[in-house]
Parts: structure tokens; C-alpha cells; sequence
């Protein structure tokens, strides 16, 4: 039996062993990182660009030290969580791409609600953007279903 986890990319969906992972089930404080890192970095001042920032730091910094990159100058290869991580660290991508699509989200929503007119392609791009953290999460609950312990 195999569970389908979905990836970061719109075409592969990444299948999974239910035989379990070769691993002990990492410790995944989800809430607590994310509660530090907008506290941190903008969100207490409800600066959502400066956070949108900041996960996009975070993001680029743990792929360099995963050695997780998408390949050299116009040689862009996807890569997808491998299916047994052997580091915490790479269920960490899932969660910050979440954070960051969700506030980008924030941040288009806010601007067009302050607009003097609103537009229908900022509302439309926004709620774009809000799906992708949506998918982004599913596939962080899937992961943590997998190698995570609570």
C-alpha cells in the first residue's frame, strides 16, 4: 500500500512506502516556529512584506545547506522532498513555502483593500496565492502524518 503525498510542482505527485520511514519520527514544533518567526520578522507590526522577505531568506538558506538546489544558472530542475528525509530540515521547506504564499496573500489583499480602486486582478492573484498555501500545507500535513510524531 502506497500513499500519495503531494509535491511542491504542478505535474508529479511524490508516492510514498506505508511501510514507514527508516527513521525515528522527528520532533516538528510547527507552531511554535512559526509563532517565532513572525513575532521575529514583521508580523507583529503586521508587516507582511518584511516577512514574505524573510521566508524567502529562510527558504534559499535551507536548501543551500540541504545541498537541495534546482540546478545552476538557466538549468532549472525541480526537486521534491525525497521520500525517506534523513533530516528534519526538509519538512521545514513545505512549511516555509506555506508561510510565504500565505503572505504574499496578506500582503496583495491588504494593498488592493487600501487602494483607491480595488482590482479584480490583484483580488484574483491573492486568492492564487492562498491556494498555493493551501496545497503547500496539505502536503506538510501529509509529510508529518509520515515522519513526524504528533
Amino acid at each position: 500500500r502506497s500513499v500519495a503525498v503531494p509535491c511542491m510542482s504542478d505535474e508529479e505527485d511524490e508516492v510514498v512506502s506505508a511501510t514507514g520511514p527508516t527513521h525515528d519520527p522527528y520532533p516538528l514544533p510547527i507552531l511554535s516556529l512559526v509563532k517565532k518567526a513572525r513575532d521575529e520578522n514583521g508580523l507583529r507590526f503586521d508587516d507582511q512584506l518584511r516577512y514574505r522577505q524573510y521566508c524567502t531568506r529562510r527558504l534559499r538558506r535551507l536548501r543551500e545547506s540541504l545541498k537541495f538546489k534546482h540546478g545552476k544558472g538557466k538549468k532549472f530542475v525541480r526537486n521534491t522532498i525525497p521520500d525517506d528525509p534523513q533530516d528534519v530540515r526538509f519538512l521545514y521547506l513545505p512549511m516555509f513555502e506555506t508561510e510565504r504564499a500565505w503572505s504574499y496573500a496578506m500582503q496583495r489583499k491588504e494593498d488592493n483593500a487600501t487602494a483607491a480602486e480595488e482590482s479584480c486582478r490583484v483580488r484574483a492573484h491573492s486568492i492564487r496565492k492562498f491556494a498555493k498555501a493551501v496545497k503547500n500545507a496539505s502536503a506538510l500535513l501529509e509529510l508529518c502524518k509520515i515522519h513526524c510524531d504528533a
